[in-house]
C-alpha cells in the first residue's frame, strides 16, 4: 500500500492500516443499512458513537422489525411489549410474530404431594426448566413429564403495549453521524466535517439537525411504487457557502443536516438510494435545486407543524406493511386518530414517537391476528404434573 492510498480516520487522523481497520455502517446495520466502509473511523475511535446509535436504532426498531428488514449482519430484534388485558411480557419477533418471554411456572403443595404446570416455548427451554425444579422436587420424572407435555398455541387476542425511551439529543447526534458518514465517504475528504467531532461526542451542542418534513417529495416518493428506501443526499453550495445534507429513513422519517456555513468547495450533490424490499441499491437519473441556505437555517431554528405530506407519508408506508396483513382500513383510521390527537403540535421527535407508538398499539395486534400462522406461537405445555414429595 503507497502513501497515497492509505486514509485516515476523521476522528482521530491517525491512519487506517491493517490491524485498526472498522467496518462502519453508513446507514445503521440494525435499520438494514448496507452500505459500510473500511476507511471511516478506526478501531479505537468506533466505539465513541455506540451509545447514540443505539439510540436511533432503538427508535426505528419497531419499522424495521415490522418490515423484517434483513442486516447485512445479524438479525432484525424482537419487541418488548406488554399484554393489557394480562400485564404479561412478551416479545415480538421479526414480522411482528408473538412468542413469550419466559416460561411460567404454577407449583402446588398439598399433603406431600406436589402438582406442576408449566409452559414454555419449546421442549429445550422445558427440559432446563425441570431441571431447575428437581432440585426442590427429586421425586421430579424429567422424562416422564416431558412425554406427557403436550403441544398447543399461544394466542395474542388483546391490545399490546410498548414504549420507547429514547434521547433527543443522542438520536441527532446519529444522525449527524449518517450525514457525516456519507460526505467524507462520497468526497474522500474530511476537513468541512472536523468542527462536528465535539457535537458527535457529545462535548458540545449543535443546532445542526431538525426533521424536515415539506409539503413536497425531497427525494423520489417511492412508497407510492409499494417500496420502501433509505434515501441520502449530500450538497455543496459554493455560491452560497453552505454544504448540508438530507437523511430519509424507510422513505418516510426526514432530516436535515448543516454540515457547514462556512463552505468554499466546489459545486457537487451526491446521493444514495437503497431498496430494503428488495435489497439493493438502485441508481435513478434525478435532478435536484439545491435548497437556499436561509431556508436551511430558517428550518434548523425554528421546529415547524408537521405537514399533510409527512401524515401522507406515514400512512403510506404502514399501510404497505399492512398490505400483507390485510388491514388497510384500520391502519388508515388508527392513523388519522393518532394525527388528530396530535393536531398542532410542533414537529419534534417527540411528536414522531407519540405519533408511532399510538399507531403501533393498534397495529400490532392485528398483525397478529391475521393468520393462524402468525397468531400463534407453538408452546410445550405441561399441566398438573403430580408425584409424590412426601421424601423430601
Amino acid at each position: 500500500m503507497t502513501g497515497e492510498d492509505l486514509v485516515k480516520c476523521y476522528v482521530c487522523e491517525l491512519y487506517i492500516v491493517d490491524g485498526n481497520t472498522y467496518d462502519e455502517h453508513i446507514v445503521l446495520n440494525a435499520m438494514g443499512g448496507r452500505l459500510h466502509s473500511k476507511n471511516l473511523l478506526c478501531r479505537q475511535c468506533a466505539p465513541l458513537f455506540d451509545k447514540i446509535d443505539a439510540q436511533l436504532a432503538k427508535h426505528f426498531n419497531p419499522i424495521a422489525n415490522l418490515l423484517n428488514v434483513r442486516r447485512h449482519r445479524g438479525e432484525a430484534q424482537p419487541i418488548r411489549a406488554e399484554v393489557v388485558n394480562t400485564g404479561e411480557e412478551i416479545f415480538l419477533d421479526p414480522g411482528g410474530k408473538p412468542r413469550i418471554s419466559k416460561p411460567t411456572i404454577d407449583i402446588k403443595e398439598d399433603n406431600g404431594e406436589a402438582s406442576i404446570s408449566l409452559t414454555a416455548k419449546n421442549e429445550k427451554q422445558a427440559r432446563e426448566v425441570l431441571k431447575g425444579l428437581k432440585r426442590k422436587f427429586p421425586n421430579l420424572d424429567i422424562e416422564k413429564a416431558l412425554k406427557q407435555a403436550v403441544k398447543s398455541k399461544f394466542q395474542l387476542d388483546s391490545e399490546v403495549h410498548f414504549s420507547l425511551e429514547v434521547t433527543d439529543d443522542e438520536l441527532y447526534r446519529s444522525v449527524c453521524k449518517t450525514a457525516v458518514n456519507f460526505y467524507v465517504y462520497s468526497r474522500r475528504e474530511y476537513t468541512c466535517i472536523k468542527h462536528l467531532i465535539p457535537y458527535l461526542k457529545g462535548e458540545q451542542k449543535l443546532s445542526c439537525v431538525q426533521i424536515y418534513s415539506p409539503d413536497y417529495d425531497f427525494f423520489p416518493n417511492f412508497l407510492e411504487k409499494g417500496k420502501v428506501f433509505h434515501n441520502l443526499f449530500v450538497g455543496g453550495n459554493s455560491e452560497e457557502r453552505v454544504l448540508y445534507a438530507v437523511v430519509q429513513f424507510f422513505s418516510t422519517f426526514q432530516f436535515l443536516i448543516l454540515i457547514s456555513d462556512e463552505y468554499d468547495g466546489q459545486d457537487f450533490f451526491d446521493f444514495y438510494f437503497f431498496d430494503l424490499i428488495e435489497v439493493s441499491e438502485y441508481r435513478p437519473d434525478v435532478e435536484i435545486t439545491h435548497l437556499p441556505k436561509n431556508l436551511i437555517l430558517e428550518i434548523l431554528e425554528e421546529k415547524l407543524s408537521a405537514s399533510n405530506h409527512f401524515q401522507t407519508c406515514v400512512e403510506n408506508l404502514f399501510k404497505l406493511i399492512a398490505r400483507k396483513q390485510h388491514f388497510e382500513r384500520l391502519i388508515s383510521q388508527a392513523i388519522k386518530n393518532a394525527f388528530e390527537r396530535h393536531l398542532g403540535e410542533e414537529d419534534s421527535q417527540e411528536f414522531i414517537q407519540s405519533v408511532i407508538n399510538e399507531i403501533m398499539e393498534v397495529f400490532l395486534p392485528l398483525i397478529a391476528k391475521q393468520s393462524e400462522i402468525l397468531n400463534q406461537q407453538e408452546l410445550l405445555e405441561m399441566n398438573h404434573l403430580r408425584f409424590d414429595n412426601s421424601n423430601e
